[in-house]
């Protein structure tokens, strides 16, 4: 049971839903207006809504239409429509309140699209069609089933081309609707007509409404689908296109005007279609098809025929011409009843909104009123027409014509003058004024004064004479923008070299012009300003109606400093009994306002406690309590660290770069002095090349650039002979070359010399070689002919000298 009712719920609501978005269409048709060249077309829809059953969305947007020729019904073309205004334009009706009784609002959507038709491609003989298919219908009496109806607009157009030359041509198209009920019994007429913008003949009929192919269920439009036998709605009995609302003899007529005739027999809700033909030299050449909504109501008897007058008129009978003067207007009136409603036409046209007893004309034509009563539904009654015409006037303006002020330029003086600036007879007419359509209290002149936004109309009525005006000018009061500001700080006095940050009130596109004793100091988009120097200050504030505040003032003062002087400190070496007297680098001093601050420093004596940069600050406090300040740093200096190493040893002719590492002073930023110069390429580099000839000791002297801090450091280049080992020697008794002769080993006395065999047996020994030197005999016996390793230790300061030796006999 509960699963039965559960689908019960879930049914009605699918119905509810389907009702909601589905029943909501009237009516409507196409036209297709031709463009500047031809195959340019406009393509308009119209489509006439029931609000009354919803409110139209974007589901209602974006309707698909198609274009098929018509001999095969083949789809040359689909589009999709979109409405810029989905409101739509509001049905007019005669009796507006009889109408919301009668749940009659019905919109016009108007869906619109440019396109461009390839003439080559449209030449069939026989046209071409257009159509929208969507469901569904409103409710209607005379079709079965409507609510669950689709309608089809159809328009059918000529091929673009014929008999090899352009055929052109505009669809007629269907005057608006106006908004109408039909009271049972009464005599009813309708405007259904249309126009053709090429003058071609119109035929009107009725014809049985296309349903299409669309069907509940459907989301938004379905694809159009073309067809030679296009489904038609199914009439309930008793019904069919001629008989659409049952109606006296002789039925339900339409003339070739497009006007509909008929008194109802019947109430109801009738649908109804027009089908108008245009006919070019006996030939028809193109159809477009409106279906519409007729309700049909019991209405009691209309107000008696009401009159038409000029408003103020002495007399209150009807006017069948009155006169108005160019640019000027005339207000047409009827009798005010608080029973009745109304509704003013021109030229058979329901004018929107004009539903008072009276209107107000600056237009040419022919107008006429319908009354009727406000409670229930009546018959209504329309004036014999009244013809309004235009005669010669005056032009008038207000001057100014538009003017826009600040709050602190009012009043503003409105003077009436004509439109060329010249002169008029003031006096031939009376005046009275309105702000916003509200009357302003003695306002009789053709001048006034206006200090408050509004939209002033002048009404000017000639004395003695017909004409009236009125014209218009807009005043515009801006408000002036707030000009405040503020002292961050709260502080009124300062010091030079101080600020005191004001600022002012922000606000959208605010300007800001600050100024010192009257002068303008800076002008910005900047709320903020920093006082540096005294005077008296303020602000003024421009909004972007250009319209200015100023602010008030603040009075602020900036005490001078004293001039000061603090003379450098050269840096110096060491801190072993150091003792400056600061007094000596200041000026002024005064015990009382002056005082010295840092490390090291003891009232006016500074005493260096450790190396390095030590910051010394001089303050000096006049008597408006402003303090000055100089800072000088003092720099203590440690001695350079240098070291160049143990001494060296070379050999005469041979060359040494002598390395020193040097570090300390402010940066490490130190210079060389090595000495002696003479043996050096260059004496003032960290490493010099020395080529003494002789043993020399060098001195390096390094010192602080900043300072003069200094350091020393000796290295010994002790100088050798080189000693000249031959590779071999032929000890063979001839005199030449029989012994070893070892070059330069005269100079080492001490020198031992000893020879191998390849065993690695002594064979020869000896110190002081010069006197011994190795003949190639080992104890008396000639040693063979061989290759024999040698040691020679000349010295302690050199490396022993070893090598292969060759005895060749």
């Amino acid at each position: 049971m509960k699963k039965i009712y559960s689908i019960f719920i879930l049914f009605t609501c699918l119905l509810l839903s389907f009702e909601l978005k589905a029943s909501h269409i009237l009516g409507g048709n196409f036209s297709l207006v031709r463009g500047s060249t031809h195959g340019a077309f406009t393509l308009t829809m119209h489509v006439y809504f029931d609000k009354v059953r919803r409110t139209p969305n974007q589901e209602d947007n974006g309707l698909k239409v198609g274009i098929f020729r018509k001999r095969d019904n083949v789809l040359m073309r689909t589009l999709v429509l979109f409405a810029n205004d989905l409101n739509g334009q509001p049905f007019v009706y005669n009796n507006a309140a009889c109408a919301t009784t009668q749940g009659l609002d019905i919109v016009n959507i108007t869906y619109t699209q440019n396109l461009q038709l390839d003439p080559t491609q449209y030449t069939d003989a026989e046209g071409y069609y257009i159509i929208h298919d969507r469901c569904c219908r409103n409710v209607a009496n005379n079709i079965r089933n409507s609510e669950n109806t689709g309608m089809l607009f159809y328009l059918e157009f000529p091929a673009l081309k014929k008999n090899g030359a352009d055929f052109v041509n505009s669809s007629p198209e269907f005057s608006f609707p106006k908004g109408e009920y039909i009271c049972k019994g009464q005599p009813f007429s309708f405007d259904n007509s249309a126009t053709d913008a090429d003058g071609d003949q119109l035929r009107y009929s009725f014809v049985t409404p296309y349903r299409g192919f669309s069907s509940p269920g459907m989301n938004g439009t379905p694809n159009p689908i073309g067809s030679s036998n296009m489904p038609t709605i199914t009439w309930n009995s008793g019904y069919s296109a001629t008989t659409a609302i049952p109606a006296e003899s002789p039925g339900m007529k339409i003339d070739n005007q497009g006007i509909i005739t008929l008194t109802a027999t019947e109430l109801g809700l009738f649908v109804y279609s027009v089908l108008v033909e245009e006919i070019r030299n006996g030939v028809v050449i193109g159809q477009t098809r409106r279906d519409f909504q007729l309700k049909v109501i019991d209405c009691f008897d209309a107000p008696a025929k009401p009159a038409v007058f000029r408003d103020l008129a002495p007399v209150k009978i009807h006017a069948t011409t009155i006169d108005f003067c160019h640019y000027g207007f005339v207000e047409l009136a009827t009798e005010i009843n608080v029973r009745y409603t109304y509704q003013w036409q021109k030229d058979n046209v329901n004018l929107a909104n004009e539903n008072r007893y009276k209107i107000r004309v600056d237009e040419p034509g022919k107008y006429t009123v319908i009354i009727g009563y406000n409670t229930g539904c009546s018959e209504t009654s329309t004036s014999d027409e009244t013809i309004v015409k235009k005669v010669t006037g005056e032009q008038y303006a207000i001057s100014p014509d538009e003017k826009k002020v600040c709050l602190d330029e009012i009043p503003v003086k409105l003077t009436i003058q004509k439109q060329d600036g010249s002169t008029f007879a003031t006096s031939a007419y009376s005046y009275s004024w309105t702000r916003n359509s509200f009357d302003v209290p003695n306002s009789d002149s053709h001048e006034m004064e206006v200090s408050i936004s509004g939209e002033y109309r002048a009404r000017m009525t000639q004395i003695g004479g017909i004409c009236e005006y009125e014209p218009i000018t807009k005043v515009t009061v801006y408000a002036l923008p707030d000009a405040l500001f503020t002292n961050r700080i709260d502080k009124k006095v300062i010091c030079d070299g101080e600020s005191i940050p004001l600022i002012a009130n922000q606000g959208y596109n605010l300007k800001y012009d600050w100024y010192k004793d009257d002068v303008s100091i800076q002008n910005s988009a900047d709320n903020k300003f920093d006082v540096k120097t005294s005077g008296i200050y303020k602000v003024q504030v421009t909004d972007e109606n250009n319209c200015k505040k100023m602010s008030d003032t603040l009075k602020l003062t900036v005490n001078p400093l004293t001039t000061i002087k603090f003379d450098t400190i050269s840096p110096f070496c060491g801190t072993a009994n150091l003792k400056l007297d600061l007094l000596n680098y200041v000026t002024p001093y005064d015990a009382t306002m002056a005082k010295f601050i840092g490390r090291g420093v003891n009232g006016t004596t500074f005493s260096p406690l450790i190396y390095g940069a030590s910051p010394i600050t001089y303050q000096y406090t006049n008597g408006f309590g402003c303090v000055s300040k100089i800072t000088r740093i003092t720099f203590v200096d440690l001695p350079p660290k240098v070291l160049l190493g143990n001494d060296v040893v070379i050999f005469r002719g041979d060359t040494i770069t002598l390395k020193s590492q040097a570090s300390g002073g402010f940066d490490n930023n130190l210079t060389y002095e090595w000495s002696p110069a003479n043996s050096l390429n260059n004496a003032n580099i960290p490493t010099p090349i020395a080529s003494p000839i002789a043993d020399t000791e060098y001195t390096l002297k390094v010192t602080s650039s900043l300072s003069n801090c200094t350091n020393t450091d000796d290295i010994l280049v002790k100088v050798k002979a080189k000693i000249i080992v031959p590779s071999g020697f032929t000890p063979n008794e001839d005199n030449v070359n029989d012994v070893w002769v070892l070059e330069g080993i005269e100079e080492y006395p001490n020198a031992e010399v000893k020879i191998y065999n390849r065993w690695g047996s002594e064979i020869f020994s000896t110190i002081n070689y010069s006197s011994n030197p190795f003949n190639g005999r080992k104890d008396s016996e000639n040693l063979p002919a061989a290759t024999y390793y040698y040691v020679i230790k000349a010295d302690d300061d050199i490396r022993p000298i070893t090598g292969y030796l060759t005895i060749v006999r």
